[in-house]
């Protein structure tokens, strides 16, 4: 073989590779977008750059069902841990909303390993954003993440929430915007 068909070989090689490579990232472009797209159809919102930060995040249209537990997570994983009385609590509410399939195995392994800040501050600007598109969809939350905080009963059983609970509750009131006193108080109440 000549040089010059070598190069050409080489050429051609490093040509065919350069377009694979072209063709799997439009690919995942596009399956972004059409995630974008279908989260923003379930959910009534249309603020783009959030729907794309939400399918970096893994959700798409399989897995939104765990959007409103998140909340609920967040007070689970206040004191660091997730107690067994607060993973099946979360359950117990997952399984009453519908949660099954590939959203349950996301819920399952959110409650393994906790997920970080950046997690928590875009799913609560997307429920936030979720409450305004869609007004009433959301409102047993605060009912639903007192109920978490009083999972692990505190000192024998009690019912007692912990600060780092009291905390996450006054956190997700504020958060996602409850402004209308009786869903503060539900939330808020009895600390």
């Amino acid at each position: 073989m000549s040089t010059k068909d070598a190069f050409e070989e080489r050429r051609h090689a490093l040509e065919e590779e350069y377009f694979q490579k072209q063709s799997k990232e439009l690919a995942h472009k596009l399956h972004q977008r059409l995630v974008q797209q279908q989260i923003g159809e379930t959910t009534g919102v249309s603020d783009d750059d959030l729907l794309g930060r939400m399918a970096d995040l893994g959700f798409g249209p399989e897995t939104l069902a765990v959007l409103p537990l998140v909340p609920l997570l967040y007070v689970a994983w206040a004191d660091g841990t997730i107690t067994d009385a607060e993973r099946r609590t979360l359950m117990e509410v997952a399984q009453r909303r519908g949660v099954k399939g590939e959203a349950l195995g996301r819920l399952e392994a959110l409650m393994k390993k906790r997920p970080d800040h950046r997690f928590f501050e875009t799913t609560f600007e997307m429920i936030r954003k979720m409450k305004h598109a869609r007004p009433g969809s959301l409102d047993d939350l605060p009912g639903l993440a007192r109920q978490i905080a009083e999972a692990s009963g505190g000192l024998l059983g009690l019912g007692i929430v912990s600060g780092e609970e009291k905390e996450a509750l006054e956190r997700i009131a504020k958060e996602l915007e409850l402004s209308r006193k009786k869903a503060t108080e539900e939330m808020l109440g009895k600390l």
